[in-house]
């Protein structure tokens, strides 16, 4: 057994590849989507930008078959730039020449402002029946049952936040995300996924398989408590 190995190592070692590889991205994310999620069961090779990038920039997703054949491209639209206002307020120390000591008193409010870029995709993390997948943006069998593929879009808004420890109050506006559209590749939006108005969520989610049928996944905490956290588990098809 050894020596047969050893020769068919040999023999791999020695022959040509036939076909040219694909040049990826340099600066893009790859994940492979599952056969469970691909039309008539096909699994695909996905390349997309990150989206921690804070950039305004449209970006895309281009889509390879089996045979490493790009077969589509999703057309991301630019992030949408949003202004957000904001204070904050610090604990100073501050001497009292008539107690000769320092005294911690709250300072002046300080009015900030700053610029956040929201994401233009969701990031899909595939399960199929317990093992872990890869990571994606795209599915084609997840959200209807087409051979077009379909990708998750935030839907967002602004909300009002603060906070307080011993040295500083905060507060101001933030984006959170409120729920989903499902986008297909032509840039057509099919539905929405909306969470329940007391929770806020993420901008990315699990899609699961048990047995036969497909769930999302959508991890979620409460508006008004960062500390609270649920699961949300939606049926698929």
């Amino acid at each position: 057994m050894k020596k047969l190995l050893t020769l068919a190592c040999a023999a791999i070692a020695t022959t040509a590849f036939a076909a040219a590889p694909i040049m990826l991205p340099k600066d893009g994310y790859t994940g492979i989507m599952p056969k469970e999620f691909g039309y008539q069961g096909a699994s695909t090779l996905q390349v997309f930008p990150s989206r921690y990038d804070e950039m305004e920039m449209a970006g895309e997703v281009i889509i390879y078959n089996e045979d490493l054949n790009q077969i589509a491209t999703i057309s991301l639209d630019a992030k949408e730039e949003v202004t957000l206002k904001g204070w904050s307020q610090r604990r100073e120390g501050r001497y009292n020449p008539e107690t000769n000591e320092y005294e911690y008193v709250w300072g002046e409010i300080q009015n900030t402002s700053y610029t956040e870029y929201v994401n233009n995709y969701v990031e899909i993390y595939f399960y199929v029946n317990g093992l872990d997948g890869d990571n994606c943006v795209a599915s084609q069998t997840a959200f209807n049952s087409d051979s077009k593929f379909e990708y998750l879009k935030p839907k967002w808004a602004i909300s009002y936040f603060t906070s307080e420890d011993e040295y500083e109050k905060r507060g101001g506006e933030q984006v959170i995300t409120t729920g989903f559209k499902v986008i297909n590749e032509d840039g057509q939006n099919l539905y929405d996924i909306d969470i329940p108005a007391e929770y806020i969520t993420f901008d990315e989610v699990n899609i699961i398989t048990l047995g036969n049928k497909k769930h999302l996944v959508v991890d979620c905490r409460l508006r008004n408590d960062e500390h609270e956290y649920v699961t949300l588990i939606y049926a698929l098809g």
